[in-house]
């Protein structure tokens, strides 16, 4: 029997890889390596965005393309064609107009999907867990700031059925009194109904049912967070009831959820008055946002 000892295999190995003319690789090797392969893996992801941003580009110009293409086709169809001129003309020139705003108000930058889920995922349990832990009530009211008539806070109070404050009050609201104890946070539709005047034509509604289907037609048409947003005032007043159909984040009864906190904010700054949201969650109801002022 021949034994070979621990030290004897290890010198073994090392001349072993010295004559193969290696060197044992190391600590300061490996770390290097996968520096080197997570700065490729960088530069790939970046080379993907790119590529994924260049074809939805090249989706937009290719729709204006054709958009063009139509209208001049129905322009010259309409010099062909005296007795059609009329509506050859009108098809020709809303094809060119279109084609010309497809093509110049193409986003530079396009965010998937998944990524703003995953944002608007991270706010909703951070408001959800400082609900439970400071045992406040399921109430939404938005309530707009005196001293910017075009921002409000969502104040969430501690026990339910208590009146709303009269101005936003501080994030803690720390009160003797219990009826004005809660919670008061910047909401989700605090930036988007800053978007949205920027890009309203003209000044926003003061009237309740008008400036919340100007805020609805944005949320489907400008912001694409929703397929379809339908507004229904309640005849007696003082209700709209908004019918929100295939929502793009998350649950519409999620606290602070995107679509709600914009049509409140929407109604509570352009009345001057808190609104109080009620998420209708049933079979029959699906989809049904109550705002009440």
């Amino acid at each position: 029997m021949v034994t070979v000892s621990e030290t004897d295999g290890a010198a073994a190995t090392q001349t072993t890889a010295a004559s193969a003319g290696t060197e044992p690789e190391t600590e300061a090797d490996t770390e290097t390596e996968l520096r080197d392969e997570l700065a490729r893996l960088r530069e790939q992801n970046r080379r993907l965005r790119a590529e994924y941003d260049a074809a939805q580009r090249r989706g937009y110009r290719r729709s204006a393309l054709g958009m063009a293409a139509l209208g001049v086709l129905a322009l010259v169809g309409a010099a062909a064609f005296p007795v059609q001129a009329t509506v050859l003309i009108a098809l020709g020139g809303t094809g060119l107009f279109a084609a010309v705003l497809t093509y110049y108000l193409t986003p530079e930058r396009f965010v998937a999907v998944p990524v703003g889920e995953r944002i608007n995922q991270a706010h909703t349990r951070t408001v959800a867990n400082l609900v439970d832990e400071l045992g406040l009530s399921d109430d939404r009211w938005y309530v707009p700031t005196p001293e910017r008539p075009e921002y409000a806070r969502l104040f969430i109070p501690q026990q339910a059925g208590t009146a709303p404050p009269t101005s936003a009050p501080d994030t803690l609201v720390i009160s003797e009194d219990p009826d004005q104890r809660g919670l008061a946070i910047v909401p989700t539709g605090d930036g988007l109904y800053e978007y949205f005047l920027e890009t309203v034509s003209g000044q926003p509604a003061t009237e309740p049912v008008a400036i919340a289907r100007q805020v609805a037609d944005a949320v489907v048409e400008s912001f694409e967070l929703a397929d379809a947003a339908g507004v229904d005032p309640d005849r007696e007043g003082g209700r709209i009831a908004i019918q929100i159909s295939e929502p793009v984040y998350g649950d519409l009864s999620d606290p602070d959820h995107p679509i709600i906190s914009v049509l409140a904010v929407g109604v509570a700054t352009g009345i001057s008055e808190p609104v109080r949201v009620e998420v209708l969650d049933d079979e029959w109801s699906d989809g049904l946002v109550v705002l009440e002022f």
